[in-house]
């Protein structure tokens, strides 16, 4: 009997928000497809991406598997490609099918926390096929009204409309949005037009594009979508610590994917973004004051342990290696990179000569 080893781990859906962070390269979106499929077999799968080079199978259809489902709602329209025009289209189809299931004014309120005004829009747009002036209608509020008039529209092939938002006061077509609001935006839409029981979401990178305010909102964001949904799960992949960080405080289960595809957990007392970045991307930012608390924190225990037995001085002596090795594997350079070499050195003699003094003394 041939047995078929997995390539990836499982994700454990006992929680029901999941991330995983990870450094390029380690098969976190490949990992993330993998499990997609594996849960379409029996589940319902919708998977998004912010990105264009996302790792998910694309179609434009919904795959049936045995018990379940998989629904490509990346950002990819034909292949390994986008267009802006169709994306601001399909985004109009998003909201009407939250219209249809209830959930509008989940992504009205959405809206208005990122700073949006509260209605939404469709306006006609050019197609290659009808001009804007010929598309049948003019520009409006997207609301339940303009799905009965013009069901036919909506339904055409060739999507001659486009969503816009309100923002101070006007009306902004999703086109001329930033790529960041155009992002977060998207990805409600997708996750709010596909919200029901017994759904699994697997969200790749979104922080793509997105400022710093919205990467620490993200977690909690989500999570007021998704929370009150019953076994709807959600599992993110992403390469931003403030993300990680807001993620823990609103007790998702968080893993770091490493070379040879471990997930290791990581705990609410890796909350600190420095020390996230030390710790899981192994990344020194200037004056990064987590990097001086392991020292303080080695230190503190070699002084400690001075008079203790040998067994206990060789733990001390392992976590000042490890500390060493993950020194070592930091990404800094320049002036910034020098200092730390210099102060780790120092660091280092510094446990040492704590240690040798307790030796000679006994």
């Amino acid at each position: 009997m041939k047995i078929t080893i997995p390539l990836f781990p499982a994700i454990d859906f006992h929680n029901q928000f999941t991330y995983v962070i990870g450094n390029n390269g380690v098969g976190k979106s490949r990992m993330l497809e993998y499990n997609a499929k594996q849960t379409s077999y029996r589940q319902d799968v919708v998977v998004i991406a912010s990105g264009l080079t996302d790792k998910f199978r694309f179609g434009k259809v919904v795959r049936r598997e045995k018990k379940g489902s998989y629904t490509y709602l990346g950002n990819r329209t034909v292949g390994n490609a986008s267009h802006i025009t169709t994306l601001a289209a399909n985004a109009v189809l998003h909201f009407v099918d939250s219209m249809k299931s209830g959930n509008a004014s989940v992504l009205k309120v959405f809206l208005e926390k990122l700073g949006f005004e509260y209605d939404v829009y469709i306006s006609p747009r050019d197609t290659k096929k009808l001009s804007a002036k010929d598309a049948g209608f003019e520009h409006a509020v997207l609301n339940e009204d303009f799905v009965e008039r013009f069901e036919n529209v909506l339904r055409d092939p060739i999507k001659p409309f486009s969503l816009s938002v309100g923002k101070n006061g006007r009306s902004v077509s999703f086109v001329d949005l930033s790529s960041g609001e155009q992002n977060i935006i998207s990805m409600a839409l997708k996750l709010i037009s596909q919200l029901r029981e017994n759904v699994v979401f697997f969200i790749d990178e979104p922080e793509i594009s997105l400022h710093l305010e919205w990467q620490v909102a993200w977690p909690s964001l989500v999570y007021d979508i998704v929370s009150s949904i019953n076994n709807c799960r959600v599992v993110v992949a992403t390469h931003s610590p403030v993300i990680i960080s807001s993620a823990i405080a609103t007790g998702a289960a968080c893993f770091n994917m490493e070379r040879g595809s471990k997930l290791r957990v990581i705990t609410r007392d890796d909350i600190n973004v420095e020390m996230l970045m030390l710790k899981e991307f192994h990344t020194y930012t200037p004056k990064n004051k987590a990097l001086f608390e392991e020292f303080a924190r080695v230190l503190s225990m070699a002084i400690d342990h001075v008079n203790d037995n040998a067994h206990t001085v060789n733990a001390v002596k392992e976590e000042l290696a490890e500390l060493m090795l993950r020194v070592d594997a930091l990404s800094s350079s320049g002036a910034e990179g020098q200092g730390v070499l210099s102060a780790t050195t120092e660091f280092e003699g510094a446990v040492l000569e704590v240690l040798n003094r307790n030796r000679k003394d006994a």
